[in-house]
């Protein structure tokens, strides 16, 4: 084999694009519309405070129908580096072949946008079996004034 082959690949390294600044929207995916849940089906929403501060960061879950009514909420606390799960059972009392349309939210205060991840996710309530994972809006909770 020749020496040539063994040797380490190198290149230099080019001007990158500087980071790109945060989108102007917190909601992920932008402008989430509803999601459709049926009978035998759970709503999960998933959160996670990412590393970056010592700070634990405040939160509430919010599902809200189409008709604007709240259908469930909760509040949390994370601290840094963990993560929760919350189930919802907005299918039960459907019978089979209705199905209930909402919106999910989670509000969290305006120095932690960034940091928070959250997911959607639908699940088969017998089997476990994921029907579809989606991201809830994450929305900047105002700041009072002073």
């Amino acid at each position: 084999m020749p020496l040539a082959a063994l040797a380490p690949r190198r290149a230099r390294a080019q001007d990158q694009d500087p980071i790109p600044p945060p989108p102007t929207t917190f909601c992920s995916p932008p402008r989430m519309g509803s999601v459709g849940i049926a009978s035998g089906q759970m709503a999960r929403v998933s959160l996670f405070h990412h590393m970056g501060d010592l700070i634990p960061c405040d939160m509430i879950v919010k599902l809200t129908g189409l008709d604007g009514k709240s259908l469930a909420s909760d509040q949390v606390t994370l601290m840094p580096g963990q993560g929760l799960f919350i189930d919802y059972g907005l299918a039960t009392g459907l019978d089979n072949g209705q199905r209930l349309q909402f919106h999910a939210d989670v509000m969290i205060p305006e120095d932690h946008i960034g940091m928070v991840g959250a997911t959607l996710e639908l699940f088969d309530d017998r089997t476990g079996v994921s029907a579809i994972p989606s991201g809830p809006c994450i929305i900047p909770i105002p700041t009072q004034g002073n």
